[in-house]
């Protein structure tokens, strides 16, 4: 009967190791850990193949990682194809198919350079003519290829050709100012306007009130009858004063009366001169929550008898012994 030789194995996911506690390897014992591709598909291990470490069981250590499926699945595939999830191998021309990455670097090892040209930007040079020197102008700029071609014999730096590359008609920052058909740009910005050689101090706020306006009324006997006609001011001044003329003006009051008065109302000479006099209960003249002095004036809008409203001074205050009286104006 031929002799068999056997290495340890699990399909646990228990990694082989030979630390001190629960160490299953000696120096230069084999065991396998069963990965779900090598059986059933119930195997719970990594497929890799282990080998004690060389001292021999203690302390925490590892055992050593020398094979095993995980490893050879890697490198089951064509050469020369680049295929998901394992290693890359060239064909005998060192070629391989397709190369994805998130940064390229070019140049001999130790001094590579990263190519920080976009995608897009590298696939607008399919079909150019110009040279190496001119194509360099256009690191980090974004024309397309006929755009491109008009570079050959080009003098122009980047930075200068970039200032160009803007959509007309559209202000974008740190570019050049490009007018549409219409010799129009959809924005302005500048710290100082001038207009016809004199400059506009005038702030945008100050300017924004003019927004909607549409023409200056100069028309001294009305003011402006629309939201877009804009007074001049000796217009609303001779209106206000041709409006104002003939009105008796009244001084403003401290106070307005709520209620009706509680008062007895006397009309003095047609009116003038007239008086209230309070007729309840003695105190010191108060309406609304205010207390007022002497010589106050007083608006009295609410009494029962219409014809007593009116302006009207307070010309005795009042108190617990004396009765206030309030004389129209």
């Amino acid at each position: 009967m031929a002799n068999q030789i056997l290495i340890k194995r699990s399909t646990n996911n228990t990694i082989p190791n030979s630390n001190i506690s629960g160490g299953s390897l000696i120096a230069g014992e084999l065991g396998y850990s069963y990965s779900s591709g090598d059986g059933s598909g119930d195997e719970q291990g990594v497929g890799k193949l282990f080998i004690g470490h060389a001292d021999g069981l203690g302390g925490t250590r590892v055992a050593a990682i020398i094979g095993g499926s995980y490893f050879t699945n890697l490198l089951d595939h064509a050469a020369g194809t680049l295929t998901a999830s394992s290693a890359i191998i060239t064909n005998a021309q060192n070629h391989v198919d397709v190369l994805k990455t998130t940064g390229l670097f070019l140049g001999s090892s130790g001094s590579a350079v990263q190519v920080t040209a976009s995608a897009a930007e590298l696939n607008k040079l399919e079909g150019v003519t110009t040279s190496t020197a001119e194509l360099n102008i256009l690191d980090g700029a974004t024309l397309d290829v006929v755009e491109l071609n008009k570079l050959d014999g080009c003098t122009a730096t980047t930075a200068q050709l970039n200032f160009n590359d803007v959509p007309v008609g559209s202000l974008t920052p740190s570019k050049a100012m490009v007018v549409d058909g219409n010799s129009t740009i959809n924005i302005v910005k500048t710290n100082a306007l001038w207009l016809s050689g004199v400059q506009v101090t005038s702030t945008a706020t100050e300017l924004n009130l003019l927004d909607g306006i549409t023409a200056i009324d100069t028309d001294l006997s009305t003011v402006a009858g629309t939201h877009t006609t804009l007074v001049s001011a000796l217009a609303a001044k001779t209106y206000i004063d041709n409006t104002r003329s003939g009105l008796e003006v009244k001084d403003s009051v401290g106070a307005a009366t709520t209620a009706n008065l509680t008062a007895t109302y006397s009309n003095g000479s047609l009116g003038v001169g007239a008086t209230l006099t309070n007729s309840g209960a003695q105190a010191a003249f108060a309406i609304d929550g205010i207390t007022l002095t002497n010589s106050d004036r007083v608006l009295v809008k609410d009494q029962t008898t219409a014809t007593q409203n009116g302006v009207y001074q307070l010309t005795t205050l009042g108190d617990g012994s004396t009765n206030w009286v309030l004389t129209r104006t």
